[in-house]
């Protein structure tokens, strides 16, 4: 994964990510422990610092998937990503990560679980051997459930 062309990135030492593309725009990322039944999850959040459109860029793509590379170098946790919805893009959003879980995926090592209720898209990803997975997947099932009768 790391041998992708990405931007260099800084990690502060809360765990906050950042890096500046070509064209300037600045991208944070970070990792929240999100505690959930009976076990642990990291939401993964990315950002841009800067506003504006500045079209596609592959780097930004794998300097992000290089950042989750990263992190499971430390953390061998489940990551749970939500696809922002205020925008009523979700659905693109989740499109365009399940594109990159693919080359995330590319040793085929690592699980992605989609979750959706109503404009909400979300999904779960893990390394296969991560002994948690089957706990958080059961536990995220049942927070969407509820979710779906409220």
């Amino acid at each position: 994964m790391k041998s992708l062309s990405h931007y260099p990135y800084s990690k502060s030492i809360d765990g906050e990510y950042r890096f500046v593309t070509d064209k300037g725009v600045e991208y944070i990322a970070y990792f929240n422990k999100v505690p959930i039944e009976s076990c642990v999850v990291y939401n993964f959040v990315f950002a841009k610092s800067t506003v504006g459109r500045y079209g596609m860029d592959p780097r930004i793509r794998n300097t992000i998937l290089s950042i989750i590379s990263d992190f499971w170098d430390d953390y061998e946790e489940v990551i749970l990503f939500v696809c922002d919805s205020s925008d009523g893009r979700s659905e693109c959003r989740m499109r365009l990560f399940h594109y990159w879980y693919k080359i995330l995926n590319n040793d085929n090592i690592v699980t992605k679980i989609d979750y959706s209720v109503e404009q909400i898209r979300a999904a779960i990803l893990a390394k296969k051997d991560n002994c948690l997975l089957p706990l958080a997947q059961k536990e995220i099932q049942e927070l969407f459930v509820l979710m779906q009768g409220d």
